[in-house]
């Protein structure tokens, strides 16, 4: 299966390398007739024969632009995806201790600079929560609030409560309720 597929490659790669030669030469061989039937005509034949030449070199190159394009895209590319886990001791500290230090504590070799707040990982950032809506449930008779929690694809939060008391149109739930 491979060799006919390596066999595949190879002969379209030698098909479009001689079709693009074959055309490269027809269009060489027209423009040289062109510029032969042209050159009697007189003063105005160098600027003809300049943007033909300039037509043949374009043409050529976007003829090999092609075979180098079908040629990087015959083979399939290879990446890596990687994906970060942070953990707690490695997550960075987001407010430094700012106090400054004293005499004895500059001259003997400065202490390290403490970390006040490291920085929590997204999952314990408290959401904003909005209602939804409310209803009775018959079964347990409580008022049941149910909240859209903030954030893209988070299903509803439900809050139970006495049946005598109101929802709060929001409040401050965690994201992994």
């Amino acid at each position: 299966m491979e060799a006919k597929l390596i066999f595949v490659v190879a002969g379209s790669i030698h098909y479009l390398f001689f079709s693009v030669t074959l055309d490269s030469l027809f269009i060489r061989n027209l423009l040289r007739r062109d510029v032969a039937e042209k050159k009697r005509v007189g003063s105005t034949v160098t600027v003809q024969v300049k943007i033909h030449q300039l037509l043949y070199t374009l043409l050529t190159s976007i003829g090999i632009g092609a075979i180098l394009a079908i040629l990087l895209m015959s083979w399939p590319a290879s990446s890596e995806g990687r994906i970060y886990e942070g953990s707690e001791e490695k997550a960075h500290c987001s407010l430094w201790d700012n106090l400054r230090l004293k005499w004895p504590q500059t001259i003997l070799g400065r202490e390290k600079a403490k970390c006040r707040r490291k920085a929590k990982p997204p999952t314990q950032f408290a959401n904003v929560c909005r209602l939804r809506r409310q209803y009775i449930d018959p079964e347990t008779g409580s008022r049941m609030c149910v909240y859209m929690r903030q954030g893209r694809g988070l299903e509803d939060t439900s809050v139970s409560m006495s049946p005598s008391l109101k929802c709060q149109r929001t409040y401050t739930c965690r994201s992994d309720d």
